[in-house]
């Protein structure tokens, strides 16, 4: 196998591992024990070239148990990116899982979704997406009872 190496200035690498604690936080946040083994692989190795940098303080290596690991600091820092894209999706996905619940009410059942359907599917969406810009959840409404009498 071919190796590649890349020479990175300290700037440049402080960037590479933040992009490195951010994919690994989209790929595996959602995952209990399941983190795809290749990435598993390639992120510790990433990390433990902050070694040869004295005073890195995004990350942390412990050379009893032989790893190196994001410190808090560095955790504290780009977790207002995991909120910024949390929150985005979350406005982003909501329109469309009620457009596509409102459109299962209307039709029924379908196998295949054809151009009418797609067409009102965007229309249900496109004024979701308006009543949340104009109002937010102020006026999301649940029937279903959370709480027991």
């Amino acid at each position: 196998m071919k190796k590649i190496v890349i020479e990175l200035d300290e700037a440049r690498y402080r960037t590479l591992v933040k992009m490195v604690w951010l994919g690994d936080w989209i790929a595996h946040a959602t995952k209990v024990g399941d983190k795809d083994p290749e990435m598993e692989e390639v992120e510790p190795l990433v990390y433990s070239r902050s070694s040869e940098l004295p005073g890195f303080d995004l990350v942390e290596c412990v050379e009893k148990f032989g790893a190196c690991c994001p410190t808090r600091k560095m955790e504290d820092e780009l977790y207002t990116y995991v909120e910024e894209y949390d929150e985005d999706v979350f406005w982003e996905k909501l329109p469309y899982k009620l457009a596509r619940r409102d459109l299962l009410r209307e039709t029924g059942p379908v196998a295949r979704l054809t151009d009418k359907h797609r067409e009102r599917l965007s229309e249900l969406e496109e004024e979701y997406e308006r009543e949340f810009e104009r109002n937010g959840l102020k006026n999301l409404v649940l029937k279903h009872k959370l709480t027991k009498e």
